[in-house]
């Protein structure tokens, strides 16, 4: 999403290895104004830019780091970047450095960096060009330099987790155990990079937040971390949001401090035990949750339902006895964590209130960007607890289109039509049942081809603003190849 030299030195430094060709130390650089030149006219045309990667969807201005590189390469590439700084963008890893961790990913050279915060960034001396170009900041470059400053400076605050992360990365790259898309499961939970402690902490303000471009932020900074080249991004980067963001940056750059939670009472029924100080019954988050909104607290108790990858997240219902049946008894929960229906688990996460997903799904209180500290001990779930689907089950009663060898957790059939939106594309699919709508995570698809959508979740009435258009009903799900 945004901006020249957003595009330009995030760009520069995501995994686009797809759009960009390996370095190559270039000849001797253009007269220093030809950047100048350069980076204004970039500026001003990144608006009318289209899409130099034909291998991704164009979600653009959305979609996080790599379409908007793509978008900008059409202005500024990174060979051109090369060329006007008279130097390679990247550099050879230094000696010991084991070859796996070598040739996982590009080393960037900070010199490099340093060079791009110097050259392309003309509104730093020139307010007449701010004003002109700020307005192209706020739409294209904003959102996503924002989620990547406030990123790295919860990172910064949190040292010991992020080394711990950069430790973990670095072991698997070196065994060659380190998945494709690592950072898309294990970072799904937006704050994962920082869940505050029940004493108190920081934690990430998500006004605006894309939690599909967050894993890659984190992604991101890791990498950067281990080819030394993290504290020249930081900077440039710095330099870029006080420029154009400085009223967001001394508000806290998107970085919040969390109060410690009051102590509560012991529900009246707890699965197993008094509770902590800090853990919440169910009733009482209900009851106290516009003081509470904001915190993080944990909550014990039953997992009765449980949905997976429903619109990028996980959904756990969580009953421990306390409060009135239908009204205050049961807590929805998002996470990227797993829960077998029936255990007992303690969960910690932040209180939303008033939280409203579309489509009718709306929720006086939830709880968001959780976690599972604990599963189990516990009594076995009692019947009057109970109520609640099974694992996988769906939000209402009626059924999907059944799929292949009967499983009723699945629709499969062949693409008629597919719809590209942000983070999902819609498919229009035709079943054996006849044609229904399916919204899953983005991927790339040919019309004809069969595939099963897993784990649907029906919503009825669901408007899609980016398409303008609404599904009388449409499932979100998944799908494996």
């Amino acid at each position: 999403m945004p901006s020249v030299f957003r595009r330009l030195f995030l760009a520069a430094a995501v995994t686009v290895s797809a759009c960009v060709s390996p370095a190559r130390p270039p000849a001797a650089p253009p007269a220093p104004h030809a950047a100048e030149r350069e980076a204004r006219a970039a500026w001003l045309g990144l608006p009318s830019t289209s899409n130099g990667c034909r291998e991704y969807y164009d979600y653009f201005p959305e979609g996080g780091l790599a379409i908007f590189y793509c978008h900008a390469r059409s202005l500024l590439s990174l060979e051109r970047l090369e060329a006007l700084a008279g130097m390679p963008s990247t550099r050879e890893p230094p000696a010991g450095v084991p070859r796996a961790l070598a040739l996982a990913f590009r080393h960037y050279d900070p010199r490099f960096v340093e060079w791009l915060r110097g050259a392309l960034l003309p509104a730093r001396a020139d307010a007449r060009f701010r004003e002109q170009t700020q307005p192209i900041y706020d739409r294209y470059v904003a959102p996503l330099a924002r989620q990547y400053l406030a990123t790295r400076k919860l990172m910064a605050a949190r040292r010991s987790w992020t080394e711990g992360e950069v430790r973990w990365v670095r072991e698997r790259i070196e065994r060659g155990e380190l998945p494709e898309r690592w950072y898309a499961e294990r970072y799904e939970a937006i704050d994962a990079p920082v869940a505050p402690e029940p004493a108190g902490g920081l934690t990430l303000d998500r006004t605006g937040w894309d939690a599909n471009v967050g894993p890659n932020a984190i992604a991101f900074w890791i990498r950067r971390e281990l080819d030394g080249s993290a504290a020249a991004f930081t900077a440039a980067l710095d330099e870029l949001v006080s420029i154009y963001d400085g009223a967001w940056l001394r508000a806290g750059a998107g970085v919040v401090g969390v109060a410690a939670p009051v102590a509560a009472p012991a529900p009246r029924h707890p699965p197993s035990g008094d509770a902590p100080a800090g853990e919440f019954p169910v009733a009482q988050v209900w009851r106290d949750r516009a003081r509470l909104a904001g915190r993080v607290v944990q909550v014990k108790g039953w997992a009765v339902r449980f949905d997976a990858r429903i619109l990028g997240r996980n959904w756990i219902h969580v009953r421990d006895g306390t409060g009135t049946p239908g009204v205050d008894n049961d807590l929805t929960v998002t996470t990227s964590d797993e829960a077998d229906v029936g255990e007992v688990v303690t969960i910690e996460g932040t209180v939303s209130v008033d939280r409203d997903f579309g489509a009718g799904y709306a929720y006086p209180v939830i709880l968001e960007s959780a976690r599972i500290v604990r599963h189990g001990p516990g009594t076995p779930m009692p019947p009057e607890i109970a109520g609640s689907p099974r694992k996988g089950a769906r939000a209402s009663g009626e059924a999907p289109p059944e799929g292949k060898s009967g499983d009723a957790r699945a629709i499969c059939g062949a693409v008629r039509e597919q719809l590209p939106s942000g983070p999902y594309v819609y498919l229009r699919l035709d079943t054996a049942q006849g044609e229904v709508w399916a919204a899953v995570p983005a991927l790339r698809v040919a019309l004809g081809e069969r595939l099963c959508v897993l784990d649907p979740m029906p919503m009825n009435d669901f408007r899609s603003d980016k398409l303008k258009r609404v599904f009388q009903r449409i499932y979100f799900g998944r799908v494996e190849r």
